[in-house]
């Protein structure tokens, strides 16, 4: 009953994602709602992708073409990807003409997680990033191993930990264990602005829903 609610609050056609993350979520000792929020964050279940679903794309903006990022190309090429010179890059605020590794029809972060090439191209060449369920699972471990890193270096516990981890998995661990340690908030160090808030919201929107339908209350975790 309580899955059966969650599927109808999200997008027609994305309802198997509710599926999946009841399913997978509890073995990583995850709620299926941190998951299901995390997905709606990072692709909107997929509808924001390129094209939309599981094996659609994102980030489409050209990146420097560094030293470290031509070495890691010329090992691991990102299919069509392609490099050149570009007039101005966005996200660097560069208003003269650089080399750059420009993708074409398949952007940077990869599937309903936004997995980057760059970070997680092991993973992305086995082609299981359009798996949705395989995803799911990758992603989870993801925030798993960051929660464990998080708490060996800070000892932080509970949904302290859980927000860490969740701001983690776009800002990286490091990141994340320098602002704990200098007493800031995490979400003050997330590349996407109230990246943990939103996530939040969204899980426990559907949190809500959901355990009225099982009599449990309390929020996401």
């Amino acid at each position: 009953m309580e899955q059966s609610l969650v599927r109808v609050l999200l997008p027609r056609g994305t309802e198997y994602i509710a599926d999946f993350a009841f399913e997978i979520a509890p073995v990583f000792y995850i709620s299926p709602y941190l998951i299901l929020g995390i997905t709606y964050a990072e692709s909107n279940f997929g509808l924001a992708l390129k094209p939309p679903g599981p094996s659609g794309t994102g980030d489409f903006i050209p990146r420097p073409a560094t030293p470290s990022l031509d070495a890691l190309m010329a090992a691991h090429p990102m299919p069509e990807t392609i490099r050149q010179s570009v007039p101005n890059i966005p996200s660097r605020n560069i208003n003269a003409p650089t080399m750059a590794w420009v993708p074409t029809t398949r952007g940077w972060g990869h599937g309903l997680y936004q997995l980057d090439w760059v970070s997680h191209h092991t993973f992305l060449e086995t082609g299981k990033w359009s798996d949705p369920r395989e995803a799911m699972k990758y992603a989870l471990q993801l925030l798993t191993n960051d929660m464990k890193s998080i708490q060996a270096a800070t000892r932080i516990t509970g949904p302290a930990l859980v927000r860490a981890g969740v701001a983690a998995y776009n800002a990286g661990a490091t990141r994340v264990i320098s602002a704990i340690k200098a007493a800031k908030a995490v979400d003050t160090v997330t590349f996407s602005p109230g990246y943990v808030a939103k996530i939040e919201t969204m899980a426990n929107k559907l949190a809500s829903t959901g355990k009225q339908a099982s009599g449990v209350s309390g929020l996401v975790y």
